[in-house]
């Protein structure tokens, strides 16, 4: 079946081709490319458009029958109804397309890789400050550059907002309910939520700690279920925090856990102590998966020789159009 066109209509044709090149590794469409409203009712004539995307001016006084949906390309700041600011990153671009195409029911935009497997990856150490949010970010952008990855961050207290610099539209509390609620597209809601750290897709943390502790196990359970069977991504890496609730079932779902520790009696006993309370919660398994790293002063050294295990060569192999 042909796909649907996705047309982007804009006077500055160096912006229109630009964004077209970006799209068109995201988007499942035809994409075409025009500068007036002319050609888009000549490409109309031949073929369905899906998806307009139209410079404001352009489109003004014309019929949104041409496409099923019609988004605007504004120079100004969204306002109103199927509104994209036209100078924003190429991530918010994208992400409020697929806010749009989720509203408007338009189904099948986004590309779909299909994992053959699914990875679910621990990163925890019940040691503080011992580097292990900067460990797992490292390990998620380095094992990005050659399959899908995921990055989730389950923490009380992230700083995610500072360290990043921006404010996320969207959390792992909108994840959750999504999980919960969506039956069919959860591939595009992901979509537009998902920000990225070069190649690293991520979706930013809970800015409340009240709402993280208040989700239930069942809560993160389903999650983990949802993200698994979905494959959407090679590997998912969850950088766990102690106040998540079911924290130990957590840990059981994943494939492997890596534990970054250091040297010293307190981090030592530290260590000890967990994983007495492991053997007398019955919870020896979790040893099995348990990886102890003690991370340098070059943490990408660290990230590398965990990169040649077996467990992460079978990267790209993985992973089917």
């Amino acid at each position: 079946m042909e796909k649907k066109c996705f047309v982007i209509c804009d006077s500055e044709r160096e912006y229109a081709f630009r964004l077209s090149s970006l799209l068109s590794k995201k988007i499942d469409y035809q994409i075409h490319v025009c500068s007036s409203f002319k050609e888009v009712q000549r490409i109309a004539d031949e073929k369905k458009i899906g998806i307009l995307l139209v410079e404001e001016e352009i489109f003004e006084n014309q019929s949104d029958a041409v496409a099923e949906v019609v988004i605007l390309l504004s120079e100004r700041n969204r306002e109103g109804e199927n509104k994209v600011c036209k100078y924003q990153s190429f991530d918010e671009i994208l992400s409020d397309i697929l806010n749009i195409c989720m509203e408007e029911q338009q189904q099948g935009v986004l590309k779909r890789q299909i994992c053959k497997s699914c990875s679910l990856i621990g990163v925890y150490s019940p040691i503080s400050r011992v580097g292990k949010t900067t460990f797992a970010i490292a390990l998620g952008k380095e094992a990005a550059k050659r399959e899908p990855v995921l990055y989730l961050n389950l923490e009380t207290y992230s700083g995610w907002e500072e360290w990043s610099g921006k404010s996320e539209p969207y959390t792992l509390a909108d994840l959750l309910y999504y999980a919960k609620q969506e039956k069919g597209n959860l591939e595009t809601r992901i979509g537009a939520m998902t920000g990225y750290l070069d190649e690293l897709a991520y979706i930013a943390p809970m800015e409340m700690s009240e709402d993280l502790k208040a989700v239930t196990v069942n809560e993160w359970m389903n999650l983990l279920e949802t993200l698994r069977n979905r494959k959407i991504y090679k590997k998912i890496i969850f950088d766990f925090g102690e106040c998540v609730q079911g924290l130990w079932d957590m840990l059981s779902m994943c494939n492997e856990i890596y534990m970054p520790v250091r040297e010293g009696r307190i981090s030592k006993g530290k260590v000890f102590q967990f994983e007495k309370n492991l053997r007398l919660l019955g919870r020896e398994e979790l040893l099995e998966k348990i990886v102890r790293i003690q991370l340098g002063k070059d943490i990408s050294k660290d990230v590398k020789r965990i990169l040649k295990r077996k467990e992460w060569r079978d990267d790209r192999s993985g992973t089917t159009p």
